[in-house]
């Protein structure tokens, strides 16, 4: 059975369970039973008495709240840092869907727990108390009154634990999912049934808010399933729409990979992978590892293109960097293979995520030819940058980068956000003066990996787009990083953005100088866009005929 077939049959399950406990009156002689076990009819009192808050109120009332409202704050700040780290991917989309449906669930509780006008145990004159019995089965029959006080139907505690049933999003497998609606339904019932001993809800109480859980959470899959399918089907389009031409390439078969074994973590398995779809489809693959810095430029420089059809660089921007400067001018096609930090050429070029279509995409794809940028005798393929960044990049420990990838440059960024000086950069913009604070200066509209940074910009661009950010100091530095996560950074006033094909950048003192992720000169320098050229493989560089296309 599919997952999507499977979570329909869920909800339909639920809500037939859920239609029972409210349809069947004899639920209420169930009830009764249960709570009788766990009321001292003798001593008048309850198995936890409902004033109590000692230690067992303190782990399963309290406690359990705050843990889980910490692990939902938790996630937030996890999904936002991986969403700058990776971008938007299939995993964040189950994070955030899951999260949506985590907090749907104890809010929809509340709303009806509110509204039905269901009495608990512990008000009843059964037990003590001062109201008659009132089921939800009454309330739907309209044969009472609904009194203000009551709102005990379903269980409001236990929806707190229940809420982790949406977790199950986050499935690697399906032994993983049934994990996460194991603990969800553990800390449920744990929760439910404390307050069962307290006499605040009946069985018939919690397992309804179960089955509402179970629902929404299975509607969640179904929604994410959805989504994930309607990103794969549009991956397809876009790379069969790229692949339709006339002058389509034939397959090509001799492929050549750059690895750099230093880039990210777990890259050898990802480029094993890609290796052994390659060979499946027939290929004659070769794959060079890098030594050392600069190993990939003088290593894609050696190559021919009668022995390669297709050069991958395996590895970061700055190992794509590299192996672009030993193919300028070459009819040899450069691919990307991310598995670096930030992989922001990969995310630029819109590259497929899944295996395949990147296989595809490299032996069928349309190559675009762009121009290459210089700082100074020094191609880059993204962007340069002097100010706070490029100090970062200057200043980063590169053992912590290996270890822990964008962590690294968070804890770099925090240290040089603590030193920031606020130096002002002397820019000459074709020849027109400026000052800012800091300079970016870029061939592509990403930034840092998902972010955009200039919508307007473009890898086929013939010209630059300079980013002045004209206001020195700490706080400034706050609200353009706010406003780069944003994609507002084209809002600020004190934001300017230029077109130029030449820019000279220079200071007071010599400034570190970053392109594409790699610490690269020293202030002064000349950034320029050469005519040298660059062939490069992606869906991005012919978005333009699959949009004529669609038309």
């Amino acid at each position: 059975m599919s997952v999507s077939s499977r979570c329909a049959l869920e909800i339909v399950v639920c809500a037939i369970g859920l239609a029972i406990i409210c349809v069947l009156p004899v639920m209420s002689g169930l009830d009764h039973w249960v709570q009788e076990l766990l009321f001292d009819r003798s001593g008048g009192g309850w198995l936890v008495q409902p004033q109590a808050r000692g230690f067992s109120h303190l782990v399963f009332y309290r406690g359990i709240k705050i843990l889980l409202v910490l692990a939902g704050v938790g996630l937030v700040s996890w999904l936002i840092f991986r969403s700058w780290v990776a971008g938007w991917d299939d995993l964040a989309t189950q994070v955030s869907v899951g999260l949506a449906a985590a907090i749907s669930i104890p809010v929809i509780v509340g709303i009806l727990k509110q509204s039905t006008g269901v009495s608990c145990p512990v008000q009843e004159e059964f037990f003590g108390g001062a109201v008659l019995h009132v089921a939800i089965w009454d309330q739907l029959s309209n044969w009472t009154s609904q009194e203000q006080s009551l709102h005990c139907w379903p269980a409001g505690h236990a929806s707190g634990g229940f809420a982790l049933l949406a977790a199950r999003l986050w499935r690697q497998n399906n032994g993983m999912e049934w994990k996460w609606l194991a603990l969800g339904l553990l800390v449920g019932w744990t929760m439910g049934f404390y307050q069962m001993a307290r006499g605040q809800h009946y069985l018939s109480h919690t397992v309804a808010t179960m089955l509402i859980a179970w629902a929404i959470s299975s509607l969640a899959l179904l929604v994410v399933v959805k989504l994930q399918k309607r990103r794969e089907a549009q991956e397809k389009n876009d790379l069969a729409l790229s692949l339709r031409s006339e002058n389509a390439p034939r397959e090509r078969h001799k492929i050549t990979i750059i690895h750099n074994p230093t880039a990210g973590r777990g890259g050898q398995r990802t480029v094993t992978e890609f290796v052994a779809d390659l060979e499946a489809r027939g290929c004659e693959v070769t794959t060079l590892v890098t030594e050392y810095s600069g190993g990939a430029e003088e290593i894609a420089a050696a190559l021919r293109p009668e022995d390669v059809d297709v050069v991958v660089a395996a590895g970061g921007d700055g190992t794509v960097r590299e192996v672009a400067n030993g193919l300028l001018d070459e009819a040899i096609p450069l691919a990307v293979l991310p598995i670096g930090t930030a992989n922001v050429l990969s995310q630029e070029l819109r590259q497929p995520k899944d295996m395949r279509s990147l296989v595809a995409c490299v032996l069928r794809g349309l190559p675009t030819s762009i121009k290459m940028p210089f700082a100074d005798a020094t191609g880059f393929v993204l962007m340069a940058s002097v100010g706070f960044d490029a100090r970062v990049v200057q200043n980063i420990n590169h053992s912590l980068k290996t270890k822990f990838g964008k962590a690294a440059y968070v804890i770099a960024a925090t240290r040089e956000f603590v030193r920031e000086k606020g130096t002002l950069v002397n820019v000459v913009i074709d020849g027109e003066p400026a000052l800012a604070a800091h300079v970016i200066v870029t061939h592509a509209s990403r930034y840092g990996g998902a972010f955009v940074l200039a919508p307007q910009a473009h890898l086929r661009d013939n010209h630059l787009t300079v980013v002045l950010l004209k206001t020195p100091g700490r706080w400034p530095l706050i609200r353009y990083a706010v406003a780069i996560l944003l994609g507002r950074l084209s809002n600020l006033k004190d934001v300017e953005f230029r077109n130029a094909t030449k820019v000279h950048i220079s200071a007071s003192e010599p400034l570190p100088v970053q392109a594409d992720g790699d610490l690269l000169a020293l202030t002064p320098l000349w950034i320029t866009l050469s005519a040298r050229s660059l062939s490069l493989l992606g869906v991005q560089p012919v978005q333009d005929r699959i949009s004529q296309a669609r038309r």
